[in-house]
């Protein structure tokens, strides 16, 4: 092998990253791109406004936010799927702890508070849903959302 091809494939894994280690899983993980998410209550008034990433392809829902080691409160995900089932979720190698929102078509329908990082206890599964909402742990006491409450965004 030619010095320059070795110089080229070591600059290669510098630049991307080599290996599994969870810095170039989180980096590789999602697009960046965040999309304007609202919550309203049942009388149609806001109750808060989030920036989240959607992951509605497989390969991203199955990372979801494994490795991150921070969340900002304005900040989430959406998972989107698009048969209705009973979704479990788990916090299999995510590092902060998450508030989940159990949501069918647009209405929050259960929820579950202050996930145990790292835990592979199964969460969720009582209700049938299309989409779960994840934010950073005590953003949904905090802002008072509750069930039957809606979720509004649009994502290209």
């Amino acid at each position: 092998m030619s010095k320059h091809l070795v110089g080229s494939l070591f600059l290669t894994c510098a630049l991307v990253g080599c290996g599994n280690s969870s810095e170039a899983k989180q980096a590789s993980a999602h697009d960046g791109i965040f999309y304007d998410l609202t919550i309203k209550g049942v009388e149609g008034e806001n109750v808060g406004a989030f920036k989240v990433e959607i992951a509605d392809e497989a390969g991203e829902r199955a990372q979801g936010l494994m490795y991150r080691t921070q969340m900002d409160d304005d900040k989430g995900m959406l998972f989107i799927w698009d048969e209705p089932r009973r979704y479990m979720m788990w916090m299999k190698n995510t590092n902060i702890s998450l508030d989940m929102l159990f949501i069918k078509d647009q209405t929050i329908l259960d929820m579950a508070l202050g996930t145990v990082p790292h835990s592979e206890e199964k969460i969720g599964g009582m209700a049938i849903v299309d989409k779960v909402l994840e934010l950073p742990a005590g953003r949904v006491k905090a802002l008072g959302i509750q069930v039957g409450h809606t979720i509004h965004y649009k994502a290209n």
